[in-house]
């Protein structure tokens, strides 16, 4: 098992959920979806030494999986259906959006009220041909990573297989990505610390999120 590794963290503002979002306020009901619910299956565990229920996330048909926080302030998490991944190029994607954020902005859409997207965490698998220099691939592909040109670095010193980015946008934001083979793994999310009352934050969630990556290939 290989271990995608982090030293800070970022976000992502994935606008075609949200856009969905306004499409459906002409909905006379509103679906919430849970805090310690999630739109995809999931496996959770509650360790001792952190006071959260973790659920762990697994997808056997592009051999990736991640933890990430039920609750409290828990995600949920929603697959690209077939049609966003033909759009966004991508073999699979996940997004993960925190509970309440999410259910704030089905509400805010189904009243007609403008509301800006909240903090949100992805993975996205892209397929390229063998010996792909990742660098390169994330600046020519900046419509998904949001990599400019000089602002890619590796990893690890010497790294050809793993590479990231920070950028700026609705919020500040930082990409992860792994090659294995003819795949490109692609994590975004924020590193602005937006602390809650309980401590915390965004970012450290996509830290935990991108810490605890791994495949299986």
């Amino acid at each position: 098992m290989k271990t995608l590794l982090i030293a800070t963290v970022g976000l992502v503002f994935i606008g075609g959920y949200f856009y969905y979002l306004s499409a459906i306020n002409s909905k006379p009901e509103i679906e919430e979806v849970k805090p310690n619910e999630t739109a995809v299956p999931q496996t959770t565990t509650t360790t001792a030494s952190v006071p959260a229920q973790i659920a762990t996330f697994e997808n056997a048909d592009y051999n990736f999986t991640f933890t990430y926080r039920v609750k409290p302030y828990g995600y949920s998490v929603f697959e690209n259906n077939t049609q966003q991944n033909a759009e966004q190029g991508t073999l699979f994607g996940v997004t993960l959006v925190r509970t309440d954020d999410y259910n704030e902005a089905v509400k805010a859409a189904a009243e007609g009220n403008a509301h800006d997207g909240p903090p949100s965490m992805s993975v996205s698998v892209f397929t390229v041909p063998e010996g792909t220099n990742i660098a390169e691939w994330l600046v020519r592909n900046k419509i998904f990573s949001n990599c400019q040109e000089g602002s890619v670095m590796p990893i690890s010193v010497a790294s050809e297989a793993r590479a990231s980015c920070l950028w700026d946008g609705l919020y500040a934001g930082e990409t992860r990505a792994l090659i294995e083979g003819t795949k490109i793994y692609l994590l975004t999310g924020t590193r602005e610390n937006m602390e809650t009352t309980d401590g915390y934050s965004y970012a450290k969630d996509f830290m935990d999120v991108v810490e605890s990556f791994s495949t299986t290939n």
